[in-house]
C-alpha cells in the first residue's frame, strides 16, 4: 500500500471527526446513516435542523431533504426525490428549481450553493436593506403574508 493510501485509511478510521454544523472537532459526532454522505453531526447541532430524521439507530441529516417541500408536506415522499442543491455551509438543501431554491441563495455549481442564512447585509449597501409589506410576494394578495403580520424580505439583487 502506498502512504498516500494509508494517510487516507487511517483518517477514516480515526473517531475524531468535525462536526458539519459547529465545525468543531469531538468524537462524540455522529455519522448520517446515508451511505454516499459523510457528513457528521454532534446530535444537539443537527437535532435544529427539523428535516432530520432517525433512520433505525441512527438518523438521516437534512441535506437529503428539499427544504422548501419539507416545510409545505413533511410527510410526502417526493421531498427527497429529484436533484437536490445543497449548502456547502450548513445542512440545508433545495430541489434545483426556481419554484424550491430559497430567495437569496448563491449558486456555486450545479450542486452546490450558499443558502441566505449565511447572507450578512452590509451597512450603508442601499440594496441589502429590509422592505416591509402588508401583502404575499408569491399570491400579490391580502394584507398579511401567509405566515407572519409582517413580511421581511431582504433585497440580495445589485441595483444598476
Amino acid at each position: 500500500m502506498c502512504k498516500d493510501q494509508g494517510v487516507v485509511g487511517e483518517q477514516w478510521l480515526e473517531s475524531v471527526h468535525t462536526c458539519f454544523v459547529c465545525k468543531k472537532r469531538s468524537e462524540d459526532v455522529r455519522r448520517c446513516m446515508i451511505p454516499v454522505c459523510g457528513k457528521f453531526y454532534h446530535g444537539e447541532c443537527i437535532a435544529n435542523y427539523a428535516p432530520t430524521a432517525p433512520v433505525n439507530r441512527g438518523f438521516r441529516c437534512s441535506i437529503h431533504v428539499c427544504l422548501t417541500c419539507f416545510i409545505a408536506s413533511p410527510n410526502s415522499s417526493s421531498i427527497s426525490k429529484g436533484r437536490l442543491v445543497r449548502c456547502v455551509r450548513c445542512p440545508v438543501a433545495y430541489h434545483a428549481t426556481d419554484l424550491c431554491m430559497a430567495a437569496g441563495c448563491v449558486v456555486l455549481s450545479n450542486n452546490s450553493i450558499i443558502c441566505p442564512n449565511h447572507f450578512t447585509p452590509r451597512r450603508g449597501v442601499k440594496n441589502h436593506e429590509h422592505v416591509n409589506v402588508s401583502w404575499c410576494f408569491v399570491c400579490t394578495e391580502g394584507k398579511t403574508p401567509h405566515s407572519t403580520n409582517t413580511l421581511r424580505i431582504f433585497i440580495f439583487f445589485e441595483i444598476q
